[in-house]
């Protein structure tokens, strides 16, 4: 983009800056906004494509004429032709852009306006590529509304809630814009061991993150007077997609966020490119200012480089989790990295969707076979050999596994250097349940039976249930449990958990589901009647016989007691 349109020197400062910004770096690794960066450039590629008409050799050698007397140039600035196949690539970015984060909304305008610069200079062409642009924005509007209308507008809704609400009016939007050209305020990402990072950090050269900060406020500058001058839509494009979603987050209802300025990026670098590459040209005293421009940029590149591995050693060795930067995966993509042929991951929620640990070995895990099971749930336990990873907070999960299988390996690793928290890597060969009472009982229609319980005497009662898998689920089934319990035939008590998420089954499993039943004083004659229903329908899965006919819903099961 930057060769094209401006100059190889300000591509190459400009991709070397973005590559060691601390900053940058770090949003990198944020899940949800990683490809925002791209999908902008494809947007502001496209736009510059398409309201930018490319320089021919007549072009260039007029350009000087045009600057000194700009009042006979107009918007764009040069004679060339525009390329329509901008108009569907910018139109895909912002698409994109707007698929991947909500901070895509402040592009918005930017496309509005670009479209309006390109109206205005009558270079638009209306034909069957530039009608392609509609394509991907209406794909895009459509299954937002289509989402929205049936879930009762709820975003939207929302959204206009939040523009009603008080405001606040500050330079925060630019403060962290100006942040994000660096690793100034990286202590950010420092949570609650902001001090320690205070203690061991050189603050003596603080001064470099100022620097590259002022470099920007200097592309900005330059990037306005080459406008004045030129009227070339290339800077009108850059400061545009920098200055406009600033400004419309210097207002604000809610405290902003960090990863929402990556769709700064890389109009950000290109600018600071921008600013190196025209003080370079210039000569004080007959000294030539590369020289020292050079120097800075060597400065400040290394400056970076070794702010963001040295952040990388300090997450690995403090606790920066209130409130910072989450747990690094280093030791996460060792426990990952061990092969097995059925990999079962423990952890607390067991949805990639939304749990923190899920997601991050779904990733790390991408192409092996492996599944989740949330430790306040169930668990699964396998007849043959499996392997299983704890992730923190699962201890109690990992003692019923301890009790009820055949375990031939436990190794325990770190979560990072010198942390009290660890995973839990351990292999099974079977399961062991000769504690478990057995209750053989007819399959229910999802496609379970139930094999045993076993019963710990403590108040509340601890009762464990075994429930074979014959086969697999559905797709987009979801099953609860419940478990009533009664005193004679009045009933005195119930849990219900969701178990092991239907997603997960697989033939031969057997769900271990445990649950704890408050026990009334003086309590005799107790049993537990076990059932499954759907959810969230709430209609129940009944009991079925060998001819598939309908015998029951439910299993009650004996639980001795002192009467």
């Amino acid at each position: 983009m930057c060769q094209r349109h401006l100059n190889l020197r300000v591509a190459l400062v400009a991709c070397l800056l973005f590559a060691v910004a601390p900053w940058a770096v770090q949003l990198a690794r944020n899940l949800r906004p990683v490809a925002l960066p791209a999908t902008t450039a494809l947007m502001l590629l496209g736009l510059l494509e398409a309201v930018h008409p490319r320089a021919s050799r007549k072009d260039l050698a007029g350009l000087s004429t045009a600057q000194q007397n700009p009042s006979r140039s107009n918007l764009p600035g040069l004679a060339g032709a525009t390329n329509d196949w901008g108009w569907p690539l910018a139109s895909l970015g912002f698409a994109l852009s707007a698929g991947n984060h909500l901070a895509a909304m402040y592009l918005a305008p930017v496309f509005v306006i670009a479209l309006g610069l390109a109206l205005f200079t009558r270079r638009l062409r209306i034909n069957r590529i530039t009608l392609l642009a509609l394509l991907p924005v209406l794909i895009l509007a459509g299954s937002y509304l289509w989402y929205d209308a049936n879930n009762g507008w709820r975003n939207i809704s929302g959204y206009l809630r939040m523009s009603g609400e008080p405001a606040t009016v500050n330079d925060e939007a630019l403060r962290f814009a100006l942040w994000g050209s660096g690793g100034a305020h990286l202590s950010d990402f420092t949570g609650g061991a902001f001090l320690l990072w205070q203690a061991q950090a050189p603050l003596v050269f603080d001064w470099i993150d100022t620097l590259q900060i002022g470099l920007l406020l200097i592309g900005l500058v330059v990037c306005a007077i080459k406008l004045a001058r030129t009227r070339r839509a290339v800077f009108f494009l850059l400061l545009l997609g920098f200055v406009l979603p600033v400004a419309l987050q210097l207002r604000h209802a809610r405290p902003l966020q960090m990863h929402y300025f990556t769709l700064l990026y890389p109009a950000t670098f290109v600018l600071m490119a921008l600013a190196a590459s025209e003080l370079s040209r210039f000569r004080v005293s007959g000294f030539k200012v590369k020289w020292l421009v050079s120097v800075l940029l060597v400065v400040v590149v290394g400056w970076q480089a070794f702010t963001t591995f040295r952040f990388y050693d300090f997450i690995e060795r403090n606790d920066t989790s209130a409130g910072g930067y989450g747990l690094p995966v280093r030791n996460s993509l060792g426990v990952a990295s061990v092969r097995a042929p059925d990999k079962i991951v423990v952890s607390t929620g067991g949805d990639p969707h939304v749990n923190e640990w899920a997601t991050v070995f779904d990733v790390l895990l991408a192409g092996q076979p492996h599944r989740f099971t949330n430790a306040n749930e169930g668990l699964i336990l396998r007849e043959q050999p499996a392997q299983y990873i704890f992730t923190p907070g699962t201890d109690e999960a990992y003692e019923q596994l301890m009790r009820y299988a055949q375990v031939t390996l436990t190794r325990t690793v770190p979560v990072r250097v010198g942390s009290r928290q660890n995973y839990v890597i351990v292999e099974t060969q079977g399961v062991n349940l000769a504690q478990v009472q057995s209750a053989p009982a007819q399959p229910w229609q999802s496609g379970t039976q139930l094999l045993g319980y076993a019963v710990q005497q403590t108040d509340p009662l601890n009762l464990q249930t075994f429930v074979k898998v014959w086969r697999p689920a559905p797709a987009g089934a979801d099953y609860h449990w419940y478990h009533h319990l009664y005193e004679g035939d009045v009933r005195i008590g119930q849990a219900d958990v969701g178990g092991v998420d239907a997603a997960n089954w697989r033939e031969g499993d057997i769900l271990l589901h445990w649950v704890r039943l408050p026990l009334p004083t003086d309590a005799a004659n107790l049993s537990v009647r076990i059932g499954s229903y759907t959810y969230p329908q709430l209609q129940p899965v009944m009991l079925v016989d060998e001819a598939g006919d309908v015998v029951g819903d439910g299993v009650s099961l004996r639980v001795t007691s002192d009467e």
